[in-house]
Formats: structure tokens, C-alpha cells, sequence
């Protein structure tokens, strides 16, 4: 009698543990499709002045946030044709983990974890889901530069060279534009895959999402000899440094 008592005190135990965590993440889950819901609005809005650029933006939006419950993708810098930085993005819904060979960003318990390779030091501070969204999409296209020159493609394509390679689709411009010489995208999915400079040949190229099973145990590890401090920094403060 005993024993069956203590076993139905620890389901008892068990069960609210995970109705606890069920309903922490149905609450982030709620905001987080909030803020989703708040952009797809804007997209549909403004697809009355612009349906192409809106509605490819729309598709874009949806490849990125709407399709997995684990999202990869990789931001790759080449220069003079070889590969110079690899930046890894694993993200779902309140929560991001981002490593490259300078920083690294890890999300634990809705807080962020942020230090630098080699430091001894690091900083905490807490997601904010509209932050989140906002960087992931900076990732995707920094300050804009990839749609600003594919809506200027759509508006004057005269102006522009367009050459397919299997599935991806370059455009590029005739005269290069601020040193942008152009962007390679593809159709199906609507993706941004990449923007060309003419200084030393630099591209920047982010690849298609594409889901996970589960976050990679070494890109959530953290080393045990970093000491973090609290901070009143947000994930914003990247997209001017980043």
C-alpha cells in the first residue's frame, strides 16, 4: 500500500513538472506567434503597393519561421572565392543558439548567455521574442541590402544581368551599386541566398532552413571557467555589430 502510494506521489510530482514546463512554453509560444502574426500583417498590407516584393518577402518569412519546430542555417563568408567565416543558427520559438569562431550565444532558461572565444568572460540577459525575431531576420539580410536590391531588380530588371545556375538565380547589376555588384536568390523556395560585393570579391551567402531534431550538444555547452555577469543588453545591440 505504501509503496503504491509513494509511486502515485511521484506521478503526481512528475505530471506537474511537465504541465508546469508545457504551460511556460505554450505562454512563450503565444507571444512569440504574437509578434509572427504582427509581421505577417504588415506583409499583407503592403502587398497591395508592391505584391511581388511583399508576397516573396511573405514566402521568405514563412520558410524561415513557420515550417519547423527546429530551424538550422549557416552564414558564409567568402572572399576571393574561399571560404573565410562560418557562423552556425539554430533557433525555435523563444530560443537561439549561434556559434562561429569569435562568439557564441546560447538561450538557457530564457535567458541569453553570451561570451566571446578565448574570454573568460561573458554576459546574461533575458529573450525578448521581438529581439529574437527581429536578429534572426538580420542574419538573414543584414540591414535590408539583399530585398532593397531585389526590389530595385523588379522595379528596373534593365538594369540588371540574370543568369541561372540549376535551382539559383544571380542578378546582377550592371553598374555596381555602393560596391554591391548584385544577389543570387531562388524562385522555389523564395529564398535570399546571397549578396556579392566588388571589394576584394566578397560574398556573403546564407543558406536555406532547414529543420533539426534536436540542438547539437556542443553548440549548447557552455565552458565551465567563464564567469557572466547580468546585462541590459538585448540581441538588438548585434544587428549594428554583428
Amino acid at each position: 500500500m505504501r509503496i503504491k502510494i509513494q509511486t502515485n506521489i511521484m506521478l503526481f510530482v512528475i505530471a506537474t513538472f511537465y504541465v508546469c514546463i508545457s504551460t511556460i512554453n505554450c505562454k512563450q509560444n503565444t507571444k512569440w506567434n504574437q509578434i509572427l502574426n504582427k509581421y505577417e500583417s504588415e506583409f499583407q498590407s503592403n502587398k497591395k503597393r508592391d505584391e511581388t516584393l511583399y508576397r516573396n518577402y511573405y514566402n521568405l518569412f514563412t520558410e524561415l519561421f513557420k515550417k519547423r519546430r527546429i530551424t538550422h542555417f549557416k552564414n558564409l563568408q567568402y572572399l576571393n572565392g574561399n571560404l573565410k567565416h562560418i557562423t552556425n543558427i539554430y533557433f525555435s520559438p523563444g530560443e537561439i543558439y549561434l556559434q562561429n569562431e569569435s562568439l557564441n550565444i546560447v538561450t538557457i532558461n530564457n535567458e541569453i548567455y553570451e561570451w566571446k572565444h578565448g574570454s573568460v568572460k561573458g554576459e546574461i540577459y533575458s529573450v525578448n521574442e521581438e529581439d529574437l525575431i527581429a536578429f534572426i531576420l538580420y542574419l538573414v539580410d543584414p540591414a535590408g541590402m539583399k530585398i532593397s536590391i531585389y526590389k530595385k531588380y523588379l522595379k528596373r530588371p534593365s538594369q540588371f544581368t540574370e543568369k541561372q545556375n540549376i535551382d539559383k538565380y544571380e542578378l546582377k547589376l550592371k553598374e555596381p551599386l555602393y560596391d554591391v555588384e548584385g544577389i543570387t536568390i531562388t524562385k522555389s523556395p523564395f529564398w535570399l541566398n546571397s549578396i556579392s560585393f566588388k571589394d576584394q570579391k566578397a560574398v556573403s551567402e546564407t543558406t536555406i532552413p532547414i529543420e533539426v531534431q534536436s540542438i547539437p550538444r556542443n553548440t549548447k555547452k557552455i565552458p565551465e571557467k567563464i564567469k557572466f555577469t547580468k546585462s541590459e543588453k538585448t540581441l538588438r545591440w548585434h544587428m549594428n555589430y554583428l
